[in-house]
């Protein structure tokens, strides 16, 4: 497959989404599957969104707990999911894209770190330091696709989503439809990997979409997007029928 592809109206029509969760991404060998699925199952304007890999998700809930209970423990737990995530890029990633991968990594915990100096963390302060699971599997599957002819490009779904804090959070679809419509005029010949789980408010704050947000958002997308299915992939299984359908 050539590193660009030439892309007809038609393919622009029949846009799929294909979303990926947490086991699907758990460790590089499930990456690559993912990768592979893609190869053969998607084109080249497709939207994936994906989740935060294995348990990261839990991992950073744990971290916010401890915080206020043992530093000794939070600091472990921290660098441990750094190792974890790190541990993806450098068995992924080639070149020097693996040192960009994990400078930004390094940058994002030491904003958490540094945000943890000043206790207690706000609820958005909260609602943002778990939402870096899914910052990282996008940016990662996104280099990882395009190192591998495919091109894509990384999305953060906080720049189109807009919701308000609330017990179950409901997404705009009004505000959010001409957002991502802008987004993704830009990137007309790249697949776009979406994050899962997050939309932002009017204060420009995370709004977490829920534990299972990412099937949601996912979902949602599709719809703001006029895709022509949303499949939900199933960890190394090969790709099969699509188990939503707009």
């Amino acid at each position: 497959m050539s590193a660009v592809e030439v892309v007809s109206p038609q393919q622009l029509h029949s846009r799929q989404l294909h979303k990926f969760g947490g086991s699907s991404l758990a460790d590089p060998d499930c990456f690559r599957r993912v990768a592979k699925i893609l190869e053969q199952y998607s084109g080249a304007t497709d939207i994936i969104v994906v989740s935060a890999a294995g348990k990261t998700t839990n991992r950073l809930i744990e971290w916010l707990s401890l915080l206020s209970q043992d530093g000794r423990l939070a600091h472990e737990s921290l660098q441990s999911l750094r190792k974890y995530q790190q541990d993806l890029i450098e068995n992924l990633i080639e070149g020097d894209q693996k040192q960009d991968l994990v400078d930004l990594l390094y940058n994002d915990f030491s904003e958490m770190a540094k945000a943890a100096e000043s206790l207690p963390l706000s609820d958005a302060q909260r609602a943002w330091v778990q939402g870096f699971g899914e910052v990282w599997s996008a940016r990662l599957l996104s280099s990882l696709l395009t190192q591998q002819n495919l091109p894509a490009v990384k999305l953060d779904s906080r720049s189109f989503l807009r919701a308000e804090r609330g017990a179950q959070p409901e997404v705009d679809r009004a505000s959010s439809w001409p957002l991502l419509k802008e987004q993704l005029i830009q990137h007309t010949q790249r697949r776009v990997v979406i994050t899962g789980f997050m939309a932002q408010n009017k204060e420009g704050e995370t709004v977490l979409l829920g534990r299972n947000g990412s099937d949601y958002s996912a979902t949602l997308i599709g719809a703001l997007a006029d895709v022509s299915r949303v499949t939900f992939g199933v960890m190394s299984r090969a790709y099969t029928v699509p188990t939503h359908v707009l």
